[in-house]
């Protein structure tokens, strides 16, 4: 609360905005009519872009003139579609909003499936113990495989598939596998391949 001297009595009040001008909306209205249909005059501004004094016509304007304001839009607009290298492929591209990161759409599901596969992964992982059923490797996930017992009833393959599927469809491909590293995995199609 800031206390304002209202500017058709003179009467001092608090008031809970320091720009309010009327103690009450009677005072308001009694201004109102004295100026011919017009209210009290803004006090004066400084414009954001050209920091010259002027009188505001409306209450929230910022600039002094329309120039002023389509030149600070032009700044902001170069500010904001400055150009930017795509994380995904490195090229150099225009973005059309503030927080695009991807030059396109292509590139934004990129990115956006290989961190939805990973997370399959790490909870395909977890589902079948988070460590190497022979060996007790654990330390990366990337890693780690599955191994299915029998390759004739394999309906799909883990994570590797573009299609994402169902949490439950996931787990009953699951039971059918094991967990293995690299190596432990490699060694076991070895044998297989051998016998």
């Amino acid at each position: 609360m800031t206390n304002i001297t209202c500017r058709e009595c003179g009467k001092r009040t608090r008031a809970l905005r320091p720009s309010k001008q009327y103690c009450s909306l009677v005072c308001r209205r009694r201004a109102y009519r004295r100026s011919g249909g017009r209210y009290a005059p803004r006090p004066k501004r400084r414009c954001a872009r050209c920091k010259k004094w002027y009188q505001p016509k409306q209450r929230r304007s910022k600039y002094c003139c329309r120039a002023c304001l389509l030149a600070a839009w032009r700044e902001k607009q170069r500010r904001v579609h400055k150009r930017r290298r795509c994380r995904e492929c490195g090229r150099w591209f225009r973005p059309k909003c503030s927080h695009a990161v991807s030059c396109s759409r292509r590139c934004n599901n990129l990115s956006s499936n290989r961190n939805r596969r990973r997370e399959i992964k790490r909870l395909c992982v977890e589902y079948r113990g988070g460590k190497c059923q022979q060996c007790g490797y654990a330390r990366s996930m990337a890693a780690l495989d599955f191994h299915h017992r029998n390759p004739r009833h394999r309906v799909f393959s883990l994570c590797s598939s573009r299609v994402i599927h169902t949490w439950s469809r996931l787990k009953r491909e699951l039971d059918k596998c094991d967990l293995l590293c690299s190596n432990c995995h490699r060694e076991l199609h070895e044998k297989l391949d051998n016998n």
